[in-house]
């Protein structure tokens, strides 16, 4: 998990994949291409593909089977695809299929580091160093592997196979078999019945009497208070296991842990090589003597921690502030450019940024950081979809959100996807949108549990009758969560005097947000000066820049939502300039009031006015008005640079008609003039 994470905070491109929907005809001499049996290709489109197939395909479509080590890894940058790969130096220890040569080998697999830069193909495998590892490699494979992350067998210390429900002897012995006879009987070798993936057996001894709260989000590092009796120790084994895949657990790193109560996140992380995250459905606590009762959690939406920055680090493309412009591929079929443009609508219809389609085509077609949002149609696996690429670049680190996008390539499955109806094209297009955007696939399934079948960001595949049509309420939750409040100006490059009056605006969602904080920082974000407090999101404030000792080149602006109304271990809602600006240090007076107007009611007789230099030099001003009832307590003066002074405002209702008055107070000065409003009510 924290090499993981390590991961996160570096230059990023994350990829996923979506299983395919409905059925496909004319398929047969692309299937014989790739090694594919006809009766695995037609499981796999009717959606009943199982383990098991997967296994015997597996066995009978690799040239190649090893089991061993990882025990080295290096990247680089191939400039010809404008893609990364990793080379894995694997030490083998037996072959179980094949003969090779010398005892270690090298896979060239998508995705890794080179400095700064890291992609990721989330159907290559995440190898990591040191872990054992059943290996099933084809010369037919794009990268080696046999069925891309399939073709990748995680062995855990304990010699045990999650996702076969084996051990490591077992699936040798079953792999023996398979090569020697395919129809061969493996009963008990694979999937046995005393192989305990779930909560059993149970301990009774241990009872959750409640988990607030009852949803959460994953990947915001939420905790979640689990009550109830019988914990004991937090021993070697101790866990709280939320859902993942299918049966599959995924255990939530500890916060604290006692006897009746445990404090725990909810997780995301590599599970059997595969980017993981909890999913709605069953959760209990797990020790080696057993597990307690299950309970009920539901996870609304899974972030990925990267949300979508609108231009590039270097401003060099995408520079629209909050538009991702994307272009599609001469190879896209009609029927897929309409289903894009009605998907980037339902999300623009509650997201702060606007999917725009480039006028024209692209010519290109496949996955490349190559300054495009191409929208692709090239791929020809038939096991997905559809798959999304995205680059970004680390937040500071002050920020919660570590990685801003500003790339984004979705490929489409040329095999197959003809046959989808327009709901199932902008369905599929909709989710791969969502990662665009900064969502993760969620896998709730079990029944009689909470679920995550309805949302557009499940990464099983919808029944064809009950695909979405729009981003669900659980999906919006997450669109509000990342995107709730975004600074527009200034937001990076701008050249600001100190002394003069400007102005911050920001977008926010619908009427999530009420009130705001606004900061400013001469730091690069190290340090927060208020700006001002708890005001109403108006989407702007004009702000009375000041004159700094000297002129800085390090400021950025904070806006974060005032009212504390997360719940427990959600991160505060906030937004930072995404790149620093400029504060020049001025020598000449300015002259500012505060406030703007005056509004006196129906009942108050004074106020106070400030006026202020926030200029250089001294500043010399007059103030005047019109109205008998309207009194100042000083009309003149001079104030040197960074002076206030306070103005005791008065106004006088005796003689005065019910009704409504107004004034206003002018300011002359060689710092500029302004003017204050001023109303009454008799």
């Amino acid at each position: 998990m924290k090499k993981f994470l390590s991961i996160l905070l570096a230059l990023v491109v994350f990829l996923t994949t979506f299983p395919f929907l409905g059925e496909v005809s004319g398929q047969s001499s692309t299937i014989s291409n790739l090694g594919l049996a006809e009766d695995f290709w037609q499981l796999a489109i009717n959606r009943q593909l199982d383990e098991k197939a997967i296994f015997l395909q597996l066995v009978a479509g690799s040239d190649q089977i090893v089991v061993g080590r990882v025990i080295g890894s290096k990247g680089i940058f191939d400039e010809s695809v404008k893609r990364i790969f990793t080379i894995y130096d694997f030490a083998v220890e037996e072959y179980l299929k094949g003969e090779g040569e010398g005892i270690i080998q090298q896979l060239k697999i998508p995705g890794g580091f080179v400095g700064d830069l890291f992609e990721w193909d989330s159907v290559a495998p995440v190898l990591i160093q040191g872990e054992r590892l059943f290996l099933f490699l084809s010369k037919k494979a794009e990268f080696g592997v046999y069925l891309y992350d399939k073709g990748v067998i995680h062995v855990d210390p304990n010699g045990r196979i999650g996702r076969f429900q084996t051990t490591s002897e077992k699936l040798k012995e079953a792999i023996r078999r398979v090569i020697q006879n395919p129809n061969a009987n493996i009963k008990g070798l694979l999937f046995a019945d005393d192989f305990n993936i779930g909560p059993v057996p149970a301990n009774l001894s241990m009872h959750i009497d409640s988990v607030t709260p009852a949803s959460m989000p994953a990947g915001i590092d939420g905790v979640i208070k689990i009550k109830g009796y019988g914990f004991g120790n937090q021993d070697n084994g101790a866990a709280v296991s939320f859902t993942w895949k299918k049966d599959t657990r995924i255990d939530g790193e500890i916060v604290s842990w006692s006897d009746t109560e445990i404090v725990c996140k909810v997780p995301v992380g590599i599970l059997n090589n595969y980017f993981a995250s909890a999913s709605s459905g069953p959760l209990y606590v797990w020790k080696t003597t057993g597990a307690s009762n299950i309970v009920d959690f539901q996870v609304p939406f899974g972030y990925m921690q990267t949300r979508w920055a609108g231009h590039s680090p270097d401003g060099s493309y995408n520079p629209n502030g909050n538009v991702i412009e994307y272009s599609i591929s001469q190879a896209v079929p009609l029927s897929l450019e309409i289903a894009t443009f009605f998907a980037g609508q339902a999300w623009n219809n509650i997201a702060n940024l606007t999917f725009i389609r480039k006028p024209g085509y692209t010519s290109a077609n496949s996955i490349a950081k190559d300054g495009i949002n191409a929208i692709c149609y090239n791929w020809s696996l038939g096991l997905w979809a559809a798959r999304t690429a995205w680059w970004g670049k680390t937040k500071d680190e002050y920020l919660y959100t570590k990685i801003e996008i500003f790339e984004t390539d979705i490929e489409f499955n040329s095999l197959g996807s003809s046959s989808y109806s327009a709901d199932q094209l902008k369905s599929i297009m909709m989710h791969e949108m969502g990662h665009s955007l900064g969502l993760r696939d969620l896998y709730g399934n079990k029944s009689g549990f909470s679920q995550d079948i309805d949302k557009v960001m499940y990464g099983l595949g919808w029944p064809a009758d009950s695909v979405p049509i729009a981003p669900t309420y659980s999906d919006r939750l997450g669109i509000e969560f990342i995107y709730p409040l975004r600074i527009i100006s200034p937001n990076g490059g701008e050249i600001y005097t100190g002394g003069t009056s400007q102005t911050i605006t920001w977008s926010t969602y619908g009427n999530t947000v009420q009130k705001v904080n606004l900061y400013f920082s001469t730091d690069n974000g190290l340090n927060w000066t208020p700006i001002a407090t708890n005001i109403t999101n108006s989407g702007s404030f004009h702000w009375p820049v000041p004159n700094l000792g000297a002129t800085c080149p390090s400021v950025r602006v904070k806006i974060e939502k005032t009212e504390p109304s997360q719940p427990l271990g959600m991160p505060p809602i906030d937004d930072v300039s995404d790149r620093v600006f400029s504060i020049e240090r001025t020598l000449n007076p300015v002259l500012s009031l505060s406030p703007p107007s005056l509004d006196f009611g129906t009942s108050q007789t004074s106020l106070t006015l400030t006026v202020q230099n926030i200029g250089g030099g001294t500043l010399s001003w007059s103030a005047s008005k019109s109205r008998s009832w309207l009194s100042l307590s000083q009309s003149s003066g001079s104030l040197e640079a960074g002076k206030s002074f306070p103005i005791t405002v008065s106004v006088s209702r005796s003689g005065l008609s019910p009704g409504n008055y107004s004034d206003t107070i002018s300011f002359t000065s060689n710092g500029g003039n302004q003017s204050v409003s001023v109303s009454m009510s008799v």
